[in-house]
């Protein structure tokens, strides 16, 4: 390419009339140059945007503190955990790196046997990262082992099954966008009309859909401020009242998620995603 580029610098700023046609066979010489390079701009793209993704990974592991990474591959669970909760608590840590002390501290402690403090952590973890999928694999994990209760997940209540709650904000705009946009075109030219009918119809239905699904979709974990979300810590009964002596209404596993409705003294005053309102002791849920 650099050979072909000065060949042009050379050719294009010769004076005026001196300028000859390249014979024909050098013209297909530097074509089939340029489409080699082009066929190879999909390997290049792809190879730059691994080698991004695993310096952004080791990137996470460099800004932390080695020692944490050090003494939990030493076993040292306990230790690793106090220097990973330094880092996450750390504000002039990136939000990344944050994400990755809390995956270490949720890694020590199912070393530990403690699953509901794992998924605790796991979730923070995907507070600060949403995208990070080692943790929310572990997540899932531990709520599928512990039989954690979560939101229902049906296609009664979820028309959309594999788009998030909070994507559907954005399509129903972006939908309802693209209808007014037809719907004008439709308006100011009788052009293809026909074709923008049906388009305009299409991103309309897509538009009432997102919009329903919203409204009809059930609150999950992710679909809940920060300061409302709790995990139960510790296997716990889920009274009908704020008293040991109250029955229970049944037994909440470890990391199953809970919406906090209120604190009363030592009670947590919750519900689960399955619509139960529940009373749980502070000593077995922490807030996220």
């Amino acid at each position: 390419m650099k050979t072909i580029l000065q060949l042009r610098d050379d050719r294009a700023f010769q004076p005026s009339g001196t300028a000859d046609e390249l014979p024909h066979a050098e013209r297909q010489n530097i074509l089939q140059s340029i489409k080699k390079t082009i066929a190879k701009l999909p390997l290049l793209l792809l190879g730059a945007i691994l080698a991004a993704s695993l310096s952004a990974m080791s990137g996470y592991a460099a800004e932390t503190d080695e020692t944490g990474i050090r003494a939990y591959e030493q076993g040292e669970y306990t230790k690793a955990i106090d220097y990973f909760n330094k880092q996450s608590e750390n504000p002039n840590l990136s939000k990344s790196a944050r994400a990755y002390a809390c995956f270490g501290t949720g890694n020590s402690y199912y070393r530990l046997n403690k699953p509901g403090l794992a998924a605790l952590n796991y979730r923070r973890a995907l507070e600060l990262s949403p995208y990070f999928t080692e943790a929310k694999s572990n997540l899932q994990f531990i709520e599928r082992k512990e039989g954690a209760i979560l939101p229902p997940d049906t296609t009664e209540n979820q028309w959309l099954t594999y788009i998030s709650h909070d994507a559907l904000v954005p399509i129903a705009i972006l939908s309802g966008a693209v209808m007014l946009t037809f719907l004008a075109l439709l308006t100011v030219s009788r052009r293809h009309g026909v074709l923008l009918t049906i388009l305009a119809t299409l991103s309309g239905l897509v538009t009432v859909a997102a919009v329903m699904n919203y409204i009809m979709y059930p609150e999950t974990p992710e679909s809940i401020p920060p300061d409302r979300l709790l995990v139960v810590t510790k296997k716990t009964p889920a009274r009908h009242a704020a008293d040991m002596g109250s029955p229970a209404l049944m037994t909440l596993p470890e990391s199953t998620p809970l919406i906090l409705r209120a604190e009363r003294g030592s009670w947590y005053y919750a519900s689960t995603f399955q619509n139960t309102p529940v009373w749980i002791p502070k000593t077995d849920a922490q807030p996220l």
